[in-house]
């Protein structure tokens, strides 16, 4: 196997031990003095690994992690040649280290206790500071480094995901499971495995014709990465375009990753709901035999779904009270968007007897958790469906959870929680604003929309499309005792200021036009109305968006301010 020295410190390991392969040469490769912080040596071992040209060997490295890591629990005896492979190219990948101390353990070396203080420092300097959240993810080279650290942890990785955002930041979300316990996700910084993918991905755009340029996640998946497979079928279905979303998924059915499952089952679904005749069964027969899989995987919003397909009669011979008992499945994993609909039926008995004692205890065992964002797209499609796009034709969204004369106790019950959770989350104080100025569900008040409207933006100022929506609402609307064009100034000015893309987007330009109309500052109108127009044009936006600018534009020209019916 490998060779390896023994050391009187932690990290001598490390300093001491061949690096064969890890650089061309001794001119080349990093030297770490040993200090009294050993993680922080591993860290800049890890760190120098990532950042050089060696960096690019991790295309090499990453088909033995992936091997690895499916082996880790199976088959420990066929982990020596690929902690060796991998070892043998950085000495400071966790992946290799954790397969080489599973090997060791299962064939009773001594050797194991070596790795297993490697395996604790590489682990402590990925999340040393870091919490493992969205906003404090841990850090790493690749996603089989991630789910190293979650295995390390003693959780079980059974899918993820990467999260792309701007040039700065490129996170994966693991999704994992602990015994017993709800499904959470842990996310990772992998940010440096992103500048490398660009920098093979602009290599190869060299060799290639123009326009044929495989993108970040393109090269990825040309790679044999299923995480960028995933990634790019979800980005396709969030496009509205979920028979290309198939076509991308598919290939990613056979792997380990199970959030294939659900991403297919949204797949099919929405293949369906394109399709008429025969084929649309077959499609949602497929949807749901999918999202049976996800929910054997773990992830209890699956579950969910599959109660909703009860509801809806998608399933041949499939009933409410089945549906019921799915959503229950869900609630008792920790899926708090189930137990709120749980609550929500059994107040309103739709698919059984009405217990509202119980509803009235699952909603207040969630009066001060923190909303999740499936909790939010509830709230919004039961309380107030049309301002969000949810609603059907003449289809009232609480026939789902009580007949016509019990729909108000359902209302009530979710009003309660609504105001519970919207204390400190801007998205559902938006929601409340909008409800007090419309009366809907709650009486009439045009002090308290316009009072949740400030608290909202006071909350998150630096989110841009929540700040313009308020803006927009203020500036524009209809009720004239809501209007505030000048707090709707205060808050859109320093937002665009402090953000580079929404100060140049014709969307949030036309919003500030329209505060300044409604202020009667009409020649400051007219020219931010004419900026909006031109970089509409020049970035090809929809004919339709472009009439609906130059329409205000024309009204501005006359003076005139814009008037519109929200909320």
């Amino acid at each position: 196997m490998f060779r390896m020295k023994s050391a009187g410190t932690a990290v001598g390991m490390f300093l001491l031990s061949p690096w064969a392969g890890f650089w061309a040469d001794a001119e080349t490769r990093p030297t770490v003095e040993a200090t009294v912080d050993p993680v922080s040596d591993v860290a800049k071992l890890r760190h120098d690994f990532i950042s050089g040209d060696y960096g690019l060997q991790l295309v090499r490295v990453s088909e033995f992690e992936r091997q690895a890591i499916a082996l880790l629990d199976e088959a420990p005896l066929r982990l020596g040649p690929l902690s060796s492979a991998i070892l043998d190219l950085s000495q400071v990948n966790l992946v290799g280290q954790l397969a080489a101390l599973r090997y060791y353990e299962f064939v009773e070396s001594d050797q194991a206790d070596e790795h297993r203080v490697q395996v604790d420092l590489i682990a402590t300097a990925m999340s040393k500071g870091r919490s493992g959240s969205e906003s404090s993810p841990y850090r790493a080279h690749s996603v089989a480094e991630a789910r190293a650290l979650v295995e390390h942890g003693g959780g079980k990785s059974i899918g993820s995901i990467y999260t792309i955002g701007e040039e700065s930041t490129f996170l994966a979300r693991i999704s994992v499971l602990r015994d017993g316990k709800p499904l959470t996700y842990q996310y990772f910084d992998l940010t440096p495995y992103r500048r490398v993918m660009e920098r093979m991905e602009e290599r190869a755009a060299q060799h290639q014709a123009s326009g044929l340029r495989p993108g970040l996640l393109g090269m990825m998946m040309q790679m044999g990465d299923t995480t960028a497979r995933l990634t790019m079928g979800q980005v396709l279905l969030q496009d509205g375009r979920p028979a290309d979303a198939l076509r991308v998924l598919e290939p990613a059915r056979a792997s380990d990753n199970a959030l294939v499952d659900p991403l297919l089952a949204r797949a099919y679904r929405g293949v369906a709901s394109q399709t008429a005749g025969d084929g649309r069964k077959e499609l949602l027969d497929s949807a749901v035999h999918h999202l049976y899989q996800a929910s054997a995987s773990g992830y209890d919003s699956a579950m969910r779904e599959l109660a909703h397909f009860h509801f809806s009669s998608f399933i041949e011979d499939g009933s409410g009270a089945e549906g019921l008992v799915l959503l229950e499945l869900a609630a008792n994993r920790g899926n708090r968007a189930a137990a709120l609909e749980m609550a929500l039926h059994l107040a309103g008995g739709t698919f059984g007897a009405i217990d509202r004692s119980r509803a009235d205890a699952m909603i207040g065992d969630q009066l001060n958790d923190p909303p999740t964002s499936e909790q939010r797209t509830l709230a919004k499609q039961l309380l107030l469906p049309d301002a969000y796009g949810y609603a059907l034709p003449s289809t009232s969204a609480l026939a789902r959870y009580a007949p016509t004369e019990r729909q108000s106790e359902v209302a009530d019950l979710a009003v309660k929680w609504l105001k519970s959770a919207a204390r400190n989350d801007a998205d559902l104080l938006v929601l409340l604003a909008q409800m007090y100025a419309r009366g809907a569900y709650v009486d009439q008040s045009f002090r308290k929309a316009r009072s949740h409207f400030r608290r909202a933006a006071r909350l998150d100022p630096d989110d841009p499309e929540l700040v313009n929506n308020i803006a927009w609402t203020l500036a524009v609307t209809h009720h004239e005792r809501l209007r505030n064009p000048r707090f709707a100034l205060r808050i859109m000015v320093p937002m665009m200021n402090n953000d580079e893309d929404a100060g140049s987007s014709p969307a949030y330009i036309d919003t500030l036009a329209a505060i300044h109309a409604a202020l009667g500052s009409f020649a400051e109108a007219v020219k931010l109305q004419r900026r909006a127009i031109a970089i509409a044009a020049r970035e090809g936006y929809p004919e339709g968006m472009l009439t609906e600018l130059q329409e205000r534009l024309a009204a501005f020209e006359e003076r005139q301010a814009v008037i519109d019916a929200v909320p």
